[in-house]
Formats: structure tokens, C-alpha cells, sequence
């Protein structure tokens, strides 16, 4: 159980429907992001504590949809996802990791990047008909 983030649009095909079916894998370069429950209270607190950035929250303020339902990205949205993409770059740039990582940080940095990754390919699919954001 937990939160799943998947990039739809009209004309998509099996092929990469099926590639975002990876059972518990994040695969942001084909649309896809995995929470469970515990990673998405993690995410919540651990932003809080850290004064940093909580993208499942923040990044689809406007949104309050459930299992199912679709966030239309818009080219007006997709400049709001741009320029939270760049906070999020600019916080890991103002807080480089120090090696060695403990988990609770090594797990941020993973998704902080992914979720990079997933606004990079919302905006690559910006043309493609009824594109939207659906959390299953």
C-alpha cells in the first residue's frame, strides 16, 4: 500500500503504460514515483524538521484529488512544476550531501532527485494530448 504517481496522457501506448509498472521501483524517466505510507509521513516530517522542500505536498498545491484522479498539466502548470523543479535543484545545491550519508538523508536525496527527474519528463511529454498526473 502507499502513494503511486503516474504520468498519463491520451495517446499512450501499452509499451509504456506496462514500463511504469515496476512494483515498488521509482522510474521517473518513464513517469512513475512510489511512496509508501511510512516514506510519505518520512517525506512530510522530515521536511518539516529540515526546513526542506516536501514535494508531494507542494508540487500539486492546487490539486485534491484521490486514487484515480487526474491533475491536468497545463502549460501554465507546467511553469509551475518548472520552477519548483528549480527550488528543489537549488536546495541540493545549497545542501550538498556529506558522505557518508545516514538512511533518513540518503532516502530524501533519492527522492528529491527522482522527482526532478518526473517534472523532466512531464515537460517532455508538454504536447501530448490530455497529459495529466494521476495518483493511484
Amino acid at each position: 500500500m502507499g502513494l503511486d504517481i503516474y504520468v498519463r496522457w491520451d495517446t499512450i501506448t501499452d509499451n509504456e503504460q506496462n514500463a511504469q509498472y515496476t512494483g515498488m521501483r521509482d522510474a521517473p524517466d518513464v513517469g512513475y514515483l512510489r511512496f509508501n505510507w511510512a516514506g510519505v509521513r518520512f517525506m512530510r516530517e522530515f521536511s518539516a524538521e529540515h526546513n526542506a522542500p516536501e514535494p508531494i505536498k507542494e508540487t500539486f498545491q492546487d490539486w485534491y484529488g484521490s486514487n484515480g484522479e487526474g491533475y491536468p498539466v497545463t502549460r501554465d502548470k507546467l511553469h509551475r512544476l518548472l520552477a519548483y523543479q528549480s527550488r528543489l535543484e537549488g536546495w541540493l545545491v545549497e545542501h550538498p550531501p556529506v558522505r557518508p550519508l545516514d538512511d533518513d538523508w540518503e532516502y530524501y536525496y533519492r527522492k528529491i532527485q527522482a522527482w526532478i527527474k518526473l517534472i523532466d519528463f512531464i515537460h517532455s511529454k508538454i504536447d501530448e494530448p490530455g497529459l495529466a498526473v494521476v495518483y493511484g
